[in-house]
């Protein structure tokens, strides 16, 4: 059986709270999210042609897709009830079909919400990703319906995680995992960035191929700097190599930080990590359900204030699921408990600009009972090589 990925129950039951009888999806990661299709359909690099999913209230699902994705999204999707739409179809609320290709998006999402007598009711839409042109077709082909913001609606719904959903980060992260175990096992003085990238490269091709999302590294003076991509620089015994990277596997994404050694670190490099670790080690331990996002936070602020007087992040973790970050944030403004099946990147970074810069990041699963990690990467030390322990 094709597979939902989230719990419709629990769907429908905020949909009643929140007073909405039916929730249009076009952000593509919602489309996601409600379909079950996180392959590549174009929506996701041609923005403007606009896909869209619905979820009523009463748990009946929905599908405007275009004519010639069509077997595609069916080869995927849970849901049965699907109309096609043409791309290039007159912008007007005018839905008459052309060999069965459909009309306008907006018309056949029109036609659809009428077929099931909801054209009067009160729908919530995307208005984070909604652009202002489409809200105004939306609004022109369903005059009568009461239009509302949902986009806290996705956010709520997005940020506790299925087991199936967890799975899949569980798998994306494994992918990852393995290639920091690939980079570590040729790492020597004199390797560039780009060969140990290319090491993390050939993993995933092993791996089938996962879309790399990002990889943001830097060796030297240059882990000082955030987000760069890799180079030739030759990391020289003794200086640092930081590494942030993921793929989407399935839809779901993976978000790994390491810092390691070239080498053995000195003395400072270790007692300055020692510190990194140990708050990370007691954000961790506080992590499990019922706690507030900015109590965490607080222990992240004191731990990083008693070892560097300073606190750079905003945050100590972000969600993340079929996007790199998105809801909750573990920051001084969440006063909301954390979750069972709530997914996190818990991330400490320090930057000395200039000389060098650390970084730990991990996902962790918050459990009934406290949390867990998806992976068992070591993280405890800058030291990775055995021939350097």
């Amino acid at each position: 059986m094709k597979e939902c990925l989230f719990d419709i129950d629990r769907a429908r039951s905020i949909l009643k709270a929140e007073g909405i009888d039916v929730l249009i999806a076009c952000r593509p990661e919602n489309f996601s999210y409600i379909s079950g299709v996180t392959r590549n359909l174009e929506h996701r690099f041609v923005r403007e042609h606009t896909t869209y999913a619905l979820f009523t209230r009463e748990g009946h699902a929905a599908l405007i897709v275009p004519f010639f994705e069509l077997e595609t999204v069916q080869e995927e999707t849970w849901v049965t009830d699907i109309a096609s739409f043409r791309q290039f179809a007159n912008a007007s609320v005018d839905a008459d079909s052309d060999m069965g290709r459909g009309g306008s998006a907006e018309a056949e999402l029109a036609k659809k919400i009428s077929q099931i007598g909801l054209e009067r009711g009160r729908v919530g839409y995307d208005q984070k990703y909604t652009p202002v042109s489409v809200f105004e077709l939306l609004q022109m082909a369903l005059p009568d319906s009461d239009w509302v913001s949902a986009s806290h609606v996705f956010d709520r719904l997005r940020q506790v995680k299925t087991p199936e959903e967890v799975g899949r980060l569980a798998e994306s992260a494994r992918i990852v995992q393995q290639a920091y175990e690939a980079m570590w096992a040729v790492l020597e003085e004199g390797v560039t960035e780009q060969q140990l990238a290319s090491a993390a490269h050939e993993v995933f091709w092993r791996e089938g191929s996962p879309p790399v999302a990002f990889m943001n590294c830097g060796a030297g003076i240059r882990s000082s700097i955030e987000h760069l991509p890799p180079s030739d620089y030759a990391a020289r015994r003794g200086e640092l190599i930081r590494f942030d990277m993921g793929v989407r596997c399935r839809g779901y994404h993976s978000d790994i930080g390491r810092t390691f050694a070239c080498g053995q670190p000195s003395l400072e490099q270790t007692k300055i990590y020692a510190g990194i670790f140990d708050t990370y080690r007691r954000v961790i331990e506080a992590m499990k359900p019922g706690v507030a996002g900015r109590d965490i936070y607080e222990i992240y602020r004191r731990g990083m204030a008693d070892y560097f007087a300073t606190f750079p992040m905003e945050w100590v973790a972000h969600g993340y699921g079929l996007e790199i970050h998105e809801p909750p944030y573990l920051g001084p403004a969440m006063a909301d408990p954390l979750e069972p099946g709530m997914v996190f990147a818990v991330e400490i970074v320090l930057d000395f600009p200039g000389r060098e810069g650390y970084h730990v990041e991990d996902p962790i699963l918050i459990t009934e009972d406290g949390n867990r990690r998806l992976i068992d990467l070591p993280n405890d030390s800058l030291v990775v090589s055995d021939k350097d322990r």
